[in-house]
C-alpha cells in the first residue's frame, strides 16, 4: 500500500534522526544512526559525502519502518 507522508531530519552532534509523519500528524516511522565524525587528535569534522549518505540511509530506514 502506498502511503503519503513527510520526513523530518535532525542532524545532531550525536546522531542523525529521521521521523516519518503521516498527513494526519501521526508518527508512522523513525530511524537514527550515529553522526559520522572524523577525529584527528583534538579536532573533529564530517565528510560531507558520508554525512549526506547517512542522512539518505536514515530517511530510507524511517520510510521502510512506516511500511511495516
Amino acid at each position: 500500500m502506498t502511503r503519503q507522508a513527510l520526513v523530518g531530519v535532525d542532524v545532531g552532534t550525536t546522531s542523525i534522526k529521521a521521523l516519518c509523519v503521516g498527513l494526519d500528524g501521526s508518527v508512522v516511522g523513525s530511524a537514527s544512526q550515529p553522526t559520522p565524525w572524523r577525529h584527528d587528535g583534538p579536532l573533529a569534522d564530517a565528510d560531507p559525502t558520508l554525512l549526506a549518505a547517512t542522512v539518505v540511509a536514515v530517511c530510507a530506514e524511517a520510510a521502510e519502518t512506516a511500511d511495516a
